[in-house]
């Protein structure tokens, strides 16, 4: 999925060039890739619950594919938009169902660090397309960058259909015994409803500018490959510190501590990086680090709020948050760019998500949640 969506932003002066189209609508294309999420990550969370990961997993794999080729082949902005909304109908069913599965073969034992394993998939993810698509779009046009995701979503079908087994849990089917209509939304409870509000900004804050960064740091004087290997560091930062935040929730569960600090982090970050661009590269790494305190943190506290069968209904619920904000804040970021002719205020927007982190961090700690049934 990281992939998949990261493949747009280290090349989006080439698209806006090749297109001709505005920052707008090239956050859009971020965007569009969020838009089946809104719509479609409860049911998909709720049918995790009802059946087997499998049955899931390897038609988004194939919808990836579809995308992504599609994508690399269309001649038009909107066959290129349609593309980027086939690819994310597929990375977020993925996106659902992995940590799903995750949470129901660790419960109880090191699901910390297991989330943490598979949170590097993003920074990871993050890492190739901001180091690789740029120099593979110099010398072959940014299409290429849609080829590359669509050769890792078939290799990791392959992979998938190799050496996946499924949980005990479904093994036992016991996992089909939860969640058993789509009106459980109802009772889900608060306090997931503000998990996902935090991982709605989250995500917004962090995909807005990584949309945009690329372009930010050409703007400042640096070369596209130097630009897109700067903004990378803001995910090579995370893939190494991310396990060491898991071993750290599996020892001392401070996840609202870790999320409520990555808030305020991110809201100087934005700050300063605006106003020194020259400091970008280790700026970006040092956020990196502390921007990976939320993902597994979000991540492990759904495992205490809901049960075993209504986990993927309560990862559908915050992905749905979460996709409703990515189609929006890349969209609002490169219209306020346009719009004002810098990038003061879509930092200034940045900014805002992330402090609003820390706020409702703070609303979830004064409320005494007890665990769901």
């Amino acid at each position: 999925m990281a992939l998949a969506f990261q493949s747009v932003p280290p090349v989006i002066p080439l698209i806006i060039e090749d297109l001709k189209i505005s920052h707008a609508q090239a956050g859009l294309l971020m965007g569009l890739f969020f838009l089946p999420g809104i719509f479609l990550s409860i049911p998909v969370g709720f049918l995790s619950d009802k059946y087997k990961a499998r049955n899931i997993i390897l038609p988004s794999l194939l919808l990836i594919i579809l995308g992504s080729a599609m994508v690399a082949l269309s001649p038009s902005y909107g066959l290129v938009g349609a593309g980027r909304f086939i690819t994310g109908i597929g990375a977020l069913s993925t996106s659902i169902v992995i940590p799903t599965i995750i949470a129901k073969w660790f419960l109880g034992k090191e699901l910390g660090l297991s989330m943490s394993i598979f949170h590097t998939g993003v920074p990871l993810g993050a890492v190739i397309s901001f180091n690789v698509m740029p120099a593979l779009a110099g010398i072959f046009g940014w299409r290429s960058s849609q080829w590359l995701v669509a050769l890792f979503a078939l290799v990791a079908l392959i992979v998938f259909l190799i050496i996946f087994i499924d949980s005990p849990a479904e093994r036992r089917k016991e996992s089909r015994e939860g969640q058993k209509s789509l009106a459980g939304i109802l009772k889900i409870g608060t306090a997931v409803w503000l998990l996902g509000l935090i991982w709605m900004l989250y995500t917004s804050s962090v995909s807005a500018f990584l949309s945009f960064s690329t372009d930010f740091l050409v703007r400042n004087g640096f070369s596209i490959t130097t630009a897109g290997f700067a903004s990378g560091l803001l995910p090579v930062a995370s893939l190494i510190s991310i396990p060491v935040v898991g071993l750290l929730i599996d020892k001392f569960h401070l996840q609202k501590l870790f999320i409520g600090s990555a808030g305020l982090i991110l809201t100087g970050f934005y700050f300063v990086i605006f106003n020194f661009p020259n400091l970008s590269i280790p700026l970006l790494f040092t956020v990196g680090i502390f921007s990976s305190l939320v993902p597994p943190s979000v991540s492990t506290l759904v495992q205490q709020l809901v049960k075993e069968g209504k986990m993927g209904f309560a990862f559908g619920l915050i992905n749905t948050l979460s996709n409703a904000g990515g189609l929006l804040a890349p969209y609002i970021a490169g219209y306020l760019r346009d719009f004002s002719g810098s990038y003061l205020l879509s930092f200034w927007f940045y900014s805002f998500l992330s402090i609003l982190i820390t706020v409702l961090v703070m609303v979830l700690v004064l409320r005494k949640y007890g665990r769901i049934d």
